[in-house]
């Protein structure tokens, strides 16, 4: 059976009446992710680890009880793969519009994101602490293994985990990639939500913040207009050296990540 052929019948395995479906328009590496619609609406099927499917399925839940909106999932199963279900997010990813965007409507949408970052804050994630994703490093290591290898996830999981070092009361269920790619605006150029529940783990607030924090710097934006109003608006304090630090650690090791799965992928 064909990867195409595959995520039509997972698609089908749970609405069997679905029709246009098809890869999202940034697929991903991996193209693991469908899109499906419905007469129930327009769906988003990911083929996932059975473990990070599980952990996502309770953090959506735990997130948008929070206040914050992400996608509510559901786990399934098809033929022994493990897969995601939820409805979409109505708009586009900030990364597909943002060139059309002014200063203004991207800061705008930055600030709605750093007050849903003050909310993870509050989160009580006791529900994970059992579970076996629960960690940001382990995450990564998911992560960079299904995107380049093995090898790479080991180096790259304790890199994270190193970076996640720091006071019990920094602690908390952050999402970790807070970045263009996983932030959604509606047709009115305003915050919408997020998505990608992967990222979303038990962290050092400072090192998820530093995620957010690179990508915006990396736009041409000050990072500490974010640090200022997140700590005006939450009254904790981060770490601006950690977080400057973090900042050029994680645009480094991204850009060796995407040359190492630009190389294997021209290899193939």
């Amino acid at each position: 059976m064909s990867k195409t052929e595959n995520i039509f019948s997972i698609v089908r395995s749970v609405m069997p009446y679905a029709y246009d479906i098809r890869y999202p328009n940034i697929p991903g590496c991996l193209n693991s992710v469908a899109i499906a619609r419905s007469k129930h609406g327009e769906f988003v099927f990911k083929i996932n680890h059975h473990d990070m499917a599980n952990k996502n399925a309770v953090v959506s839940e735990l997130l948008n009880d929070g206040g914050i909106h992400v996608p509510h999932v559901t786990v399934h199963t098809y033929n022994a793969t493990c897969f995601e279900k939820y409805r979409i997010i109505p708009g586009r990813t900030l990364y597909e519009c943002m060139g059309d965007m002014s200063y203004e409507q991207i800061h705008a949408i930055y600030a709605c994101v750093v007050r849903n970052f003050a909310k993870m804050s509050r989160i009580d994630w006791t529900a994970v602490k059992d579970m076996p994703c629960k960690y940001m490093h382990q995450v990564a290591k998911y992560n960079v293994s299904d995107v380049n290898n093995p090898v790479m996830g080991k180096l790259f999981s304790g890199a994270v985990r190193a970076m996640n070092m720091g006071d019990a009361d920094d602690i908390g269920l952050y999402h970790c990639g807070l970045t263009p790619e996983n932030i959604i605006v509606d047709n009115n150029g305003h915050f919408s939500g997020i998505v990608d529940l992967d990222e979303v783990a038990i962290s050092n607030q400072n090192y998820a913040f530093a995620i957010m924090a690179a990508k915006y710097q990396k736009m041409g934006f000050d990072s500490s207009e974010l640090i200022d109003y997140y700590e005006k608006i939450s009254n904790k304090k981060l770490n601006r050296h950690h977080i400057d630090t973090m900042c050029n650690i994680t645009n480094v090791g991204k850009y060796l990540m995407w040359r190492m799965s630009h190389i294997r992928g021209n290899t193939k």
